[in-house]
């Protein structure tokens, strides 16, 4: 998907959930520059699941790591329970497992959930070293790619500046998220 779609598709609407969830404090261009990076880096925002690999969802999640991570960690467990819930879904991991290749909802509130299990604020936009540094902390890739990375931060940096959110979007999050709970509806029925 071309970044300048994937910020208010996915990464937006996600953002929005968790924030009705969890509070707006989750919701900053700071997690927004971070979020684009590492789907970049991780899937170059195309594979929900990884090539030759057992990682899930365009964050590229793995079942026993950062997904159970989020859901047991003591910081992020019970507002992942929230979030969760809050889209519709059943807090277990292995139904999450399941339909977190489906749900960029999921995939995008478990990201914002791992980002924030760290004890460091996240870096500002523009400090693409210290945020390297946060994504190797919070990710832990196998085979890290630094020129991807400044090419993909840079990206989300010049994306989230030139598109940044629209008060409107943030007063009428409930109207977004109405529809969003009809989009999950229809995937959870077709999935039954």
């Amino acid at each position: 998907m071309k970044p300048e779609l994937f910020l208010p598709t996915v990464v937006r609407p996600g953002l929005l959930a968790l924030s009705e969830a969890v509070g707006p404090q989750v919701d900053t261009p700071e997690a927004e520059v971070m979020l684009l990076a590492i789907a970049a880096q991780e899937s170059a925002l195309r594979h929900r699941q990884q090539i030759n690999g057992p990682a899930r969802g365009f964050w590229q999640f793995e079942k026993m790591g950062g997904l159970n991570g989020v859901l047991t960690h003591a910081r992020t467990g019970p507002l992942a329970a929230r979030f969760v819930e809050g889209i519709g879904l059943k807090v277990d991991l292995h139904a999450l497992w399941d339909v977190l290749p489906f749900s960029e909802l999921l995939q995008v509130g478990l990201a914002r959930l791992l980002l924030w299990s760290d004890n460091n604020p996240l870096p500002p936009v523009g400090a693409k070293d210290r945020a390297w540094d946060y994504y190797l902390r919070n990710w832990r890739p196998g085979k890290p790619h630094r020129g991807r990375w400044d090419a993909a931060y840079d990206g989300a940096v010049e994306l989230v500046r030139l598109e940044p959110l629209p008060e409107t979007l943030r007063c009428d999050a409930t109207t977004v998220l109405d529809r969003i709970e009809a989009l999950l509806r229809g995937l959870r029925s077709e999935l039954a």
